[in-house]
């Protein structure tokens, strides 16, 4: 690049060269703030380490393929899960600096910590600070608050299963006193409470040839009942001894006392120069690096003359723990709403076609967007069939229902559409849900070579579901220029909608797409445009 041309990348990007030097003068002032004191001011901590239950320790032996997996019956989930938590929430601490019965000057400086060791099994605390003596003390008095807390965890959670426990005996009572009052009216035998119950002997009832089925199954039903209401009696009582004598599940195995002196630090002054120098270049390179070499699609503008097609909706990115078919699962998101208004858009336009296929330039987001798109579009009345073209793309059918028998696949559907013996009555094979009656899914095959081998059935295919009632066909389709059956699957439809994920395609890719479908005869009905993560 030329010098004029440098410069006008900076101009340009100005905001870079201004955000990096700030950056580089924050982490300037942070060193130089929490930079040691030369002194050497000497901490002390003291760290207990306790044998707790845990997930972790679970988890860790399952992925290490052991062979004796921990159980943890009777722990209450809340001992299981959080326990860095419950040792550093503010009335355990509060609870421990209390009890050690500081002056303000003590308690100035302390710091708590709590950890799970990587093998699950270990939980350690530490305290530290200035004063060794009080440090001891509060340590000391923390594990004593975090066992008591945990042993009043016990306590809880016993009374609530006492509670559940004894709401069922009512139930049961009940349900076995009106029973034997039925059975008594009727002038039919009732079972001896008093004889003797248990795996190995049964109920004494009587010969099942002296009285009526009906009386039969009364007499059984009492004899269950009384079974398991001495079974819950029993569970009560093993409850009301858990109660009483609360464990905390936690056992102290080590103790520490530690001193630490910070090495002297010597002058910051070189290092911030460093740091400062470090900001003002990655500022001045970032502007030039940005204008060269970035030529990826970032915004509606671009996509939407690339493709020639306009923009019908920005998608928000998918957060970590969001369900690709966001719009059952969290209808009120932000997303859900996004794919509400693309599929509204689309019917507005009064020129949907009965069968389009969502592609990309390259990569995967089209997957999620036809999902999502098409339940929209069933949410809104129209009869939609989501058809699955690659096998990477059997989540759609986990919300469904399948129908009785083998569900029928797309590389089967393929081949009946291609000998012409279709029935013509195709949703009724396929899995559907009764929070979307107007949405059928067609899954895909366990290989994408068996759907190679069919394309040319698609057509025929595409008429038997229009046949049969569906409005709109939305086919997840491959990659335009990863895979070569997306353009046959495209001029099947003769109608495309570009899915493009802001910042993951360039330009020249999504050109060279653009023109493959545009010489197989394909238009385009519009552009949805999915912000990067």
């Amino acid at each position: 690049m030329e010098l004029t041309e440098i410069w006008a990348a900076i101009r340009r990007f100005w905001w870079l060269v201004v955000a990096c030097v700030l950056v580089a003068a924050c982490v300037a002032a942070v060193y130089v703030i929490r930079r040691p004191d030369p002194g050497g001011v000497v901490r002390y901590s003291t760290v207990y380490t306790l044998d707790v239950p845990s997930r972790d320790a679970i988890l860790a032996a399952r992925e290490e393929n052991a062979r004796d997996v921990p159980e943890f019956e009777g722990v209450p989930n809340e001992l299981l899960v959080g326990l860095d938590r419950m040792a550093l929430s503010e009335s355990v601490r509060a609870q421990a600096v209390e009890a050690a019965e500081l002056t303000i000057e003590q308690a100035f400086g302390l710091q708590f910590a709590a950890e799970l060791t990587n093998d699950g099994y270990s939980f350690v605390m530490t305290v530290s600070g200035v004063d060794r003596e009080a440090v001891r003390r509060v340590a000391e008095e923390w594990v004593a608050a975090y066992l008591a807390a945990r042993s009043e965890v016990t306590v809880d959670a016993a009374e609530d299963e006492r509670r559940g426990v004894i709401q069922t005996l009512t139930s049961l009572r009940a349900q076995l006193a009106q029973l034997v009052t039925e059975v008594s009216a009727r002038g039919a035998a009732v079972p001896d409470p008093s004889a003797p119950r248990g795996s190995e002997t049964a109920p004494v009832v009587p010969a099942p040839e002296t009285m009526d089925i009906q009386t039969l199954l009364d007499q059984y039903e009492i004899s269950a009942l009384r079974a398991e209401i001495a079974e819950r009696g029993q569970r009560y009582g093993e409850i009301v001894v858990t109660g009483t004598s609360a464990s905390p599940y936690a056992e102290v195995i080590d103790s520490v006392d530690r001193a630490l002196r910070p090495p002297d630090p010597g002058s910051p002054w070189g290092t911030v120069a460093l740091i400062l120098l470090g900001g003002l270049a990655l500022g001045l390179a970032a502007p030039i690096a940005v204008s060269r070499f970035d030529r990826r699609v970032r915004d509606a503008r671009t996509a939407a003359a690339i493709f020639g097609a306009p923009v019908l909706c920005e998608i928000p990115a998918a957060g970590r723990r969001e369900s690709p078919f966001v719009t059952l699962d969290d209808p009120r998101s932000e997303r859900s709403e996004a794919f509400r208004a693309l599929a509204a858009t689309a019917v507005a336009t009064d020129r949907l076609p009965r069968a389009i296929m969502l592609s990309s330039p390259s990569g995967t987001a089209q997957d999620d967007v036809a999902a999502n798109f098409a339940a929209a579009l069933s949410g809104l009345g129209v009869r939609v069939a989501l058809v699955a073209t690659d096998a990477r793309q059997r989540w759609f059918v986990k919300p469904f229902e399948p129908p009785e028998g083998r569900p029928a696949t797309l590389p089967d559907l393929l081949v009946e559409a291609h000998r012409g013996s279709l029935n013509g009555q195709l949703r009724a094979s396929l899995p559907r849900s009764e929070v979307l009656p107007n949405l059928v899914v067609v899954p895909p095959g366990p290989s994408d070579e068996e759907l190679a081998a069919s394309l040319d059935g698609f057509p025929p295919l595409l008429e038997a579901l229009a046949d049969d009632g569906v409005d709109v066909v939305v086919i997840a389709g491959p990659s335009v220029l990863d895979e070569a059956e997306a353009t046959i699957v495209a001029w099947a439809t003769r109608s495309v909608l570009w899915v493009v994920e802001a910042g993951t395609v360039t330009r020249d890719a999504a050109a060279s797409a653009a023109s493959r479908l545009s010489l197989a005869g394909v238009e385009p009905f519009g552009v949805a445009l999915v912000a990067g993560t």
